[in-house]
């Protein structure tokens, strides 16, 4: 097989990956819409070539919750040679956005989240809801005291 044709069957597995989120093709893909950037762009900014873009798509995603996600990261970037830093960034910016768009999007009630309410209208803004009226902000009464 030529390299033309390996080069060929590897790009069309990593954009047959791009709808498996177990590949970290998902993810580019995810970046490219997010940011607009073609695969040019987003190699460069990654510091790769576009046939490393290719290799990069077809690694599986480390977990992001993993304690080794940082050391999965280093790992990948080192054998496809891009930035760690940058990869990393990119991973958890894609996924902060698929959790944020999988949310449920019920009430906040629903889902167990309280929500503040007042049951009278704010005092008086020369009177401080913790003190008596008229004594300045100073306690007067021993039982506010520290004892001795």
């Amino acid at each position: 097989m030529s390299q033309a044709e390996r080069d060929r069957l590897l790009a069309w597995a990593a954009r047959r990956a791009r709808g498996r989120p177990a590949f970290l093709a998902s993810d580019l893909a995810a970046y490219q819409g997010l940011h607009q950037l073609d695969e040019a762009q987003l190699a460069a900014w990654l510091g790769c070539t576009a046939r490393s873009l290719a290799d990069l798509a077809l690694c599986r995603r480390p977990a992001a919750d993993a304690p080794t996600f940082r050391a999965d990261v280093e790992q990948i970037a080192a054998h496809v040679g891009v930035h760690a830093e940058r990869l990393a960034r990119l991973l958890r910016e894609t996924g902060t956005v698929v959790a944020l768009r999988t949310a449920p999007t019920r009430p906040p009630t629903e889902l167990g989240l309280l929500l503040a309410a007042r049951d009278r209208q704010d005092a008086p803004a020369s009177t401080s809801p913790t003190e008596p009226e008229g004594k300045g902000g100073h306690a007067d009464n021993d039982a506010d005291e520290a004892p001795p």
